[in-house]
Parts: C-alpha cells; sequence; structure tokens
C-alpha cells in the first residue's frame, strides 16, 4: 500500500526546516511530486530551491550531500510589458529510499526575491 505524506510551506525568504514530517511506518519513498503556487509577479531573478531531505538545513552546494531525498528548483522571469513565465522542475522518481518509523523529513528553501512561494511537497511512501 502507498500513502502520501505532504510537506505544505509557504516561503518569502530562505529557511531550513521551512515544514518537517515524520514518518509513521517502515517501507521506501517511491516517488516525490510538487504543486507550486506563487503570489505576486516573479521578476527577474527570482527563484526558489527546495530541497527534501533527512537533514534539517539546506546543503545546496555540497557535493555528494547524503541526506538528500529529492531538489526541486523554480526560477521567475518578468518583462517591463508585464508578460513573464515561471519555468522549474517538478517531480523525481522513480525512487526506493528505505525508510523507518520515526524517521523525520524536512522541507529545506533557499530563496531570492519577493514573491511568497506557496510549495506542497507529495512524498509517495510505499509500506
Amino acid at each position: 500500500m502507498v500513502k502520501t505524506y505532504r510537506l505544505y510551506a509557504a516561503i518569502t525568504a530562505s529557511i531550513n526546516a521551512a515544514a518537517q514530517l515524520d514518518i509513521t511506518r517502515k517501507g521506501r519513498i517511491v516517488g516525490v511530486n510538487t504543486a507550486l503556487v506563487v503570489d505576486g509577479a516573479p521578476t527577474t531573478g527570482d527563484y526558489l530551491r527546495a530541497e527534501v531531505s533527512f537533514s534539517n538545513a539546506a546543503q545546496p552546494t555540497t557535493n555528494d550531500a547524503a541526506n538528500i531525498i529529492a531538489e526541486f528548483g523554480f526560477g521567475g522571469f518578468l518583462t517591463t510589458s508585464g508578460a513573464g513565465w515561471l519555468n522549474g522542475n517538478a517531480a523525481a522518481g522513480p525512487l526506493s529510499i528505505p525508510v523507518q518509523v520515526g524517521d523525520r523529513i524536512y522541507l529545506n528553501a533557499t530563496e531570492v526575491g519577493a514573491s511568497t512561494w506557496r510549495l506542497a511537497i507529495l512524498l509517495y511512501v510505499d509500506e
């Protein structure tokens, strides 16, 4: 049986442990998905880097960081005419990461810009 866990945060600045959850049954993380809403118009250079991790501190510049489950990046661009776009990656998988009862999973974020990024991360755990 696959159980869905949800991490949610409204992110306005870089933050460690913006959201966290505890695993309730032994299993394997088999997938991660995102849903994103941006309040405000992202301007050129605005971005959000989200990290789903067993660590409560972001590791954006660490090579071979062993605690990261998935990482997502979103960036914005707005022209002077008001036309704009938002891009990013939104899913990770297939995965097979073992988890135990009580494992804590964190959402860490690095944010640049003036927008509010409302981010939901869905973790799929095969129990």
